[in-house]
């Protein structure tokens, strides 16, 4: 099915997310842009989030409800909600994060001036850190510090043509590392547009042994371009 111009489909699985939901749907109706749909997959909840979202979809046409009747996983129940997507452009969001209001609006806006086949924002977190991310993004970016959060991303399915995500616990790395591998351009936007999850502290041997298995398991490099990247990380990889 050819994807439909200028509609953003935004995917949200989602797992006993009764609690977090509510602010994360608010912060999507109150977007300024109104050309777009929301797949919610319920990956077999047992707390109220079905009923929740259902009552959501009879309420707005946009809001389109699958209901997986037994447990798959966050990825796979991501991967079926992007079969099911019909727009040209494709944004995440999970359920206990949110949107400022001009999100969608200003991040589409941004891609058509960049022609950009992905962009993410600059977000602070729940706890009020600011994090910001580099204009042109890299292979040795992806490696040395993600600066990608999922909720921050949108795709042009024009520019990067048949988009899968692999039902993987990595999928967003794997997905981030294929299009930077095709030369596709990732485009950071510097305005902070998104509350984002603070993520749990890592100590510095975490950290290292994180960005290694990125570095040879997800952007397969060498051991030798792996090191190189990991001692002198000004140079960029490949």
């Amino acid at each position: 099915m050819k994807p439909i111009p200028n509609l953003v489909s935004i995917l949200i699985p989602l797992r006993n997310a009764e609690h977090t939901l509510t602010h994360t749907l608010e912060s999507i109706k109150a977007q300024t842009l109104r050309d777009y749909e929301v797949i919610l997959i319920d990956d077999a909840s047992t707390d109220q989030t079905l009923n929740l979202i259902n009552a959501v979809s009879h309420r707005d046409a946009r809001f389109h409800v699958i209901a997986l009747p037994t447990e798959r996983g966050i990825p796979v129940a991501r991967s079926i909600g992007l079969d099911a997507a019909r727009g040209q452009y494709v944004a995440f969001l999970n359920p206990e994060e949110t949107w400022d209001t001009t999100k969608l609006f200003k991040q589409r806006e941004a891609m058509k001036v960049e022609n950009a086949g992905l962009t993410c924002t600059a977000y602070r977190t729940t706890k009020g850190r600011i994090h910001q991310i580099p204009h042109r993004i890299t292979l040795s970016d992806l490696v040395l510090d993600n600066p990608i959060r999922l909720s921050t991303v949108m795709i042009d399915r024009h520019v990067v043509g048949d988009l899968r995500l692999v039902p993987d616990d990595d999928q967003e790395l794997i997905l981030w590392n294929t299009l930077l591998q095709q030369a596709i351009p990732v485009i950071g936007l510097p305005e902070v547009l998104v509350t984002c999850v603070h993520p749990a502290a890592s100590t510095p041997l975490q950290s290292l042994k994180r960005r290694w298995y990125i570095a040879t398991s997800i952007c397969h490099l060498s051991l030798l371009e792996a090191l190189k990247l990991m001692m002198h990380p000004k140079h960029p990889a490949r």
